[in-house]
């Protein structure tokens, strides 16, 4: 909120803030991606999204958003990585982070947990496991090689198949966890499908208009060799979000407003 005193912007305290932790997470995000597992053509294992995820859910989707479009989106200029890359990067990261951020804040105003999100969530992991399974067994033509793309794909349809479980039992036991950890794990979740999802499609659309050399089939077949690796990361994401958003809540508490 700005306005004027004697032809001067007054910014207040919360605009302040929230600059500050834009930079801070910018910098963050983006330092965190370099710690990487770089898989070459099959995509890359980071921990830039765990980063930004979590600045949305401690400070809000704005500045999740802002972190992990502007800090990973860096990332991808400085590397070298193509227009295709790196606008994708922007447009998915930043979507996802405020739509996490989002999600989060309207779940915390609710006085009562979702019980059905979690089988929903399960049914959603669950799908994305078969589907993973189906493209080992039947494997199509981008990836009848014996490589690590069809070893990733396993372990995609294993992880996915585990969290489906996993959310079964959450929904099952829901009652032993308070509404803030609940929520965060629904927030995180949905987030992280939604990238999943986002990242396919859009590496799909954007390589097919943007870059020369391929067409949409071919863009869509590369985009599909390089899902295991987006479902992989996410899972590590998630697995980091709940097991560390709460030791770290804590000790910045005092500086959230939320």
């Amino acid at each position: 909120m700005n306005y004027f005193q004697n032809g001067t912007v007054i910014m207040t305290n919360k605009l302040i803030f929230k600059m500050v932790y834009c930079a801070l997470f910018i910098a963050l995000t983006y330092a965190a991606t370099f710690i990487n597992i770089n898989l070459g053509v099959v995509g890359m294992l980071h921990l830039g999204v765990f980063v930004a995820i979590l600045a949305s859910l401690l400070f809000g989707g704005v500045v999740g958003g802002i972190a992990g479009s502007v800090g990973m989106g860096l990332y991808d200029i400085t590397r070298g990585y193509s227009i295709t890359t790196y606008l994708r990067t922007f447009i998915v990261k930043f979507i996802v982070c405020f739509v996490i951020g989002l999600i989060f804040d309207l779940l915390m105003k609710k006085d009562k947990k979702y019980r059905f999100i979690e089988l929903v969530l399960a049914i959603v992991f669950a799908t994305i496991g078969i589907a993973s399974l189906l493209l080992y067994i039947l494997k199509p033509d981008f990836i009848t090689q014996q490589d690590i793309k069809t070893i990733l794909l396993l372990i995609a349809a294993i992880l996915s198949l585990v969290f489906s479980i996993l959310f079964v039992v959450l929904f099952m036991i829901y009652h032993r966890f308070d509404q803030r950890e609940n929520n965060v794990i629904i927030a995180a979740s949905i987030g992280i499908i939604i990238n999943i999802i986002l990242e396919f499609i859009l590496r799909a659309i954007l390589m097919s208009l943007l870059a020369e050399n391929y067409t949409f089939n071919q863009a869509i077949s590369l985009s599909a060799i390089k899902l295991p690796a987006s479902v992989i990361n996410g899972f590590l994401t998630l697995v980091l979000v709940v097991g560390l958003y709460y030791p770290i809540y804590k000790a910045t508490k005092p500086l959230i407003k939320r």
